[in-house]
């Protein structure tokens, strides 16, 4: 079967923030700025041009590298401001949809950039060990760009460029990319299961709390039970018998709620939850454990504070698979 064709739209780079992130106006929606975190990259932090005493600092779990720094340079090579290039969307929605739906934890759209030579800017990026082939969120699509960077990312590693060679570049700060990558793959697989039994299953009444967030709303407003794939993200005590799990993102807000923590069945959502899926503990540290936080959670959805969210009272709400359609 052929790939489906994939939205793309023009746009003029205004600046570049770091190796992975950049600041384009959009000529075809009223020549807005918006800023593109850019899809299969992670590069590491850099400090800010306007002060170069960060160095030290550790942003977001990421240490601030000399890479960090380097990759923004080669950023800024190949993007300089005024350049136009094309902004290509993971699916073929129209635009004001992917505009709309590909987003990130803070707003920023979801997209993969191609330089107006034509050239694929991470396929560049990875091959040149500037960043690893980031699929912690799923495989690039389509295929064929997965492979290309799969590629690019073996020879990178087999010439020891970058981030390959950490220890010459970084010293002792640097991130542990082979505990990374496998987890990203663990991620990447799940998400690759839901997105192939979507298309096996175009009828089905799954959603994305990312990608479906308004209909999401819309159901929570008529408390309709649903099942929804989701990012499981953080577990907050709210007092001696409840806690929250937040998922979806910062700029598209889900919530399970465990009113009865301490009941026999909130103890076994509670283990479920810690072993299985999260990875981060109460206080948001990193959990030492190989959760893929990915999972199918079921039930009656309602509006709280304005934000939809499930109220979770059996652990066979959370499972790895979508459940069957009666």
């Amino acid at each position: 079967m052929p790939e489906q064709a994939q939205t793309t739209t023009a746009a003029v780079v205004v600046t570049v923030t770091d190796g992975d992130t950049i600041r384009v106006t959009l000529p075809e929606a009223d020549n807005r700025e918006e800023t593109l975190r850019i899809l299969a990259l992670d590069t590491e932090e850099c400090y800010n041009d306007s002060d170069r005493s960060q160095k030290e600092i550790r942003k977001g779990g990421k240490p601030i590298t000399n890479l960090g720094n380097r990759a923004k340079e080669r950023a800024r090579d190949l993007l300089s401001k005024g350049d136009s290039i094309t902004l290509i969307f993971p699916d073929s929605s129209p635009i004001e949809t992917a505009i709309d739906k590909h987003r990130g934890n803070y707003g920023r759209l979801l997209c993969y950039v191609e330089l107006n030579d034509k050239r694929d800017f991470q396929e560049i990026m990875i091959r040149e060990g500037w960043s690893p082939y980031m699929s912690k969120y799923g495989y690039a699509q389509p295929a064929e760009r997965h492979f290309t960077y799969i590629r690019a990312e073996a020879l990178a590693q087999a010439e020891s460029r970058g981030i390959w060679s950490y220890r010459v570049f970084n010293g002792e700060r640097f991130r542990r990319y082979e505990r990374l990558l496998p987890w990203w793959h663990l991620r990447a697989r799940v998400i690759e299961t839901f997105r192939a039994y979507q298309t096996q299953d175009p009828q089905s009444k799954i959603l994305n709390s990312r990608i479906d967030y308004e209909e999401i709303c819309r159901k929570a407003e008529q408390e309709e039970n649903t099942t929804i794939f989701t990012e499981l993200r953080q577990m907050t005590l709210l007092d001696s018998e409840k806690a929250i799990v937040t998922s979806g993102s910062g700029k598209q807000p889900f919530k399970l709620f465990i009113p009865g923590m301490y009941s026999w069945e909130g103890q076994k959502i509670l283990r479920l939850l810690e072993h299985r899926y999260l990875t981060t503990g109460y206080d948001g540290s990193t959990v030492e454990k190989g959760g893929t936080n990915y999972a199918y959670v079921n039930g009656p959805l309602k509006l709280y504070n304005g934000e939809p969210e499930i109220t979770i009272t059996k652990a066979c709400q959370i499972t790895d698979a979508p459940p069957q359609r009666q």
